[in-house]
């Protein structure tokens, strides 16, 4: 892994984000330069979800983690609850980990168009919220992430 890392500097990484719609935030007790992107439709309409990107350069040194403790976190939040969903299983850490690799950047701009879209086309039937894929007696499902306020759920397409 450590001949295909490539160091992406938090001048670089701001670039690239701003110029696809994310802002910095200042998040308290965060050592990391973290930004934000709201999540709204084409014509306007607000979701009450934000994708974060964590960028694992610390704000300290300006400097990232060393290599293979380094990777670039994308998080889908609920801004009404301030939780991070996991959207696939249901163990581990919520979001998804992009290497610092020779296609870091276009690949984090594929993830965060993918969180984008299961905010707006893969809403729950019930209430519209996200949707994670979970697992069940009778195999993979998805189920809303408001659970147990709302027990919807979808079959899992393959």
């Amino acid at each position: 892994m450590a001949s295909r890392y490539r160091e992406i500097t938090h001048t670089a990484m701001s670039a690239h984000l701003e110029a696809i719609g994310f802002f910095p935030l200042n998040l308290s007790g965060c050592v990391e330069y973290v930004w934000q992107r709201n999540v709204e439709s084409k014509q306007g309409k607000q979701y009450p979800y934000a994708v974060r990107v964590y960028s694992s350069v610390d704000k300290r040194t300006g400097v990232t983690r060393d290599c293979g403790s380094d990777a670039i976190r994308v998080v889908l939040m609920d801004l009404d609850t301030g939780r991070a969903l996991k959207l696939k299983g249901g163990k581990g850490k919520a979001g998804q980990r992009i290497y610092r690799t020779q296609n870091a950047l276009p690949t984090l701009t594929e993830r965060c168009r993918e969180y984008f879209g299961k905010v707006i086309h893969d809403g729950c039937p019930k209430c519209g919220s996200v949707m994670a894929e979970r697992g069940g007696r009778n195999g993979k499902f998805l189920g809303c992430t408001k659970y147990p306020a709302c027990n919807g759920t979808k079959p899992v397409e393959s």
